[in-house]
């Protein structure tokens, strides 16, 4: 299948919007454009009668600028570095032994990513924004509708990470808002900034250095687990200034990956990042991953969204 490799050029996306012009802080080179990325069609037709009926991409008939006032798909954003064939292929041995290398000469000339999760009041527009996108709640959400359509954060938990949404969910939030859900690897990408790959002992997005209670919310003895507001633990953000990559809530990624079935047929799963705050301090490093059903909801699972740079020519 695709979803490893989707993204990690740049260069396919089922839409394109005009570029989007970046803040001062975004740190776009002049040469940079911005291009949204999604993953074809054929993403989800799994063999072995496990396909996914709903279709993609997914009907947005309400653009975030439309709905919200004075909206930019790069505020709150900010540069990863990208890597050459060589870079992305150590970060796919760090997970898997036998991955594939990837084509030669691929290249990733970076991306801006959302420094904190989505949140339950940056979902709560996205629902309201569109009658289509109301199937994607779920009322185990820190939701309210308070009439039919329109969904509103609980005031207390408007800040948190949306849970309980799934993959689907999540692809389609992202393209609504213009952007596109990371690939496992540029999800590690992030996480590095421009520092060596994993192996050289940058375990967590800030370094090597214990997980403690500043730097991520992770299981702990005797704590009562359940996520906290975005951008909480400041000293556990990423070089560039990402935060909650480790804890808080694991995020969706595009990445798939097959697993066997009896009788020889196969199931596609998704990879999910960064652990959350039902994980131990070791689920929660760069390079661990768990493989989750794309329909599955849970209340540990987030996601946040990227827009890779497109050079000129």
């Amino acid at each position: 299948m695709c979803a490893l490799l989707l993204g990690l050029a740049g260069t396919l996306a089922l839409t394109a919007p005009a570029a989007a012009q970046a803040p001062p802080d975004s740190t776009l080179a002049p040469s940079d454009s911005l291009e949204t990325g999604a993953p074809p069609d054929s993403l989800f037709e799994f063999p072995g009668g496990d396909s996914l009926d709903l279709p993609l991409p997914f009907p947005m008939e309400t653009a975030p600028g439309d709905s919200v006032a004075g909206y930019s798909p790069t505020r709150n954003m900010v540069r990863v570095p990208g890597g050459d064939a060589s870079r992305l292929a150590a970060l796919r041995l760090a997970v898997n032994d036998d991955a594939a290398p990837p084509p030669e000469g691929l290249y990733s000339p970076g991306f801006l990513m959302d420094r904190t999760e989505v949140t339950n009041r940056e979902f709560a527009r996205f629902l309201s924004a569109a009658d289509s996108n109301a199937r994607h709640f779920d009322r185990r959400m820190s939701l309210v509708e308070v009439e039919p359509g329109r969904f509103q954060a609980a005031a207390e938990r408007a800040d948190f990470p949306v849970a309980y949404v799934d993959w689907f969910g999540a692809f389609a939030y992202a393209a609504w808002a213009g952007k596109s859900l990371p690939t496992e690897e540029e999800w590690m990408l992030a996480g590095l900034g421009g520092r060596p790959a994993p192996d050289s002992g940058y375990v967590y997005p800030w370094g090597d250095d214990a997980v403690d209670t500043l730097k991520a919310n992770v299981l702990r003895r005797g704590g009562f687990p359940d996520s906290r507001t975005v951008a909480s633990y400041a000293r556990g953000a990423s070089p560039e200034g990402i935060y909650d990559l480790s804890g808080n809530v694991a995020e969706w990624t595009l990445t798939e990956e097959a697993q066997p079935l009896p009788g020889g047929t196969e199931q596609r799963l998704i990879v999910v990042k960064g652990g959350s705050f039902l994980d131990p301090p070791e689920n929660v490093t760069l390079t661990a991953r768990a493989l989750r059903h794309p329909r599955e909801r849970l209340g540990s699972v987030g996601f946040r969204c990227i827009i890779r740079l497109q050079p000129e020519p």
